[in-house]
């Protein structure tokens, strides 16, 4: 079951960047942001549980961590390649 876990880790950790964007864009634009309740009342606590219940039943490994990484950096840039596409479409 445990074998492609750094495809789930990786995922866990993309959804975790989100933790800073809604907050760094309030502070940057001084007003409301949607999300940010969001992130503040949802995706911080499941992180903290997710990480807390996954480190303590020992998934987190050394190779689960690193193939978690490089989930997220091809998520990263299939993110960043969508946001060029759409530029050109609109």
């Amino acid at each position: 079951m445990t074998q492609h876990f750094f495809i789930f880790l990786g995922l866990n950790l993309f959804f975790a960047v989100n933790i800073l964007t809604h907050p760094l864009q309030a502070l940057y634009l001084r007003c409301y942001t949607p999300g940010l309740w969001t992130t503040i009342l949802l995706i911080i606590p499941y992180n903290v549980l997710f990480f807390y219940h996954f480190s303590k039943a020992g998934f987190l490994t050394m190779n689960a961590i690193l193939g978690a990484l490089i989930v997220m950096f091809f998520l990263i840039l299939v993110f960043l390649l969508s946001h060029k596409i759409g530029e050109k479409w609109s």
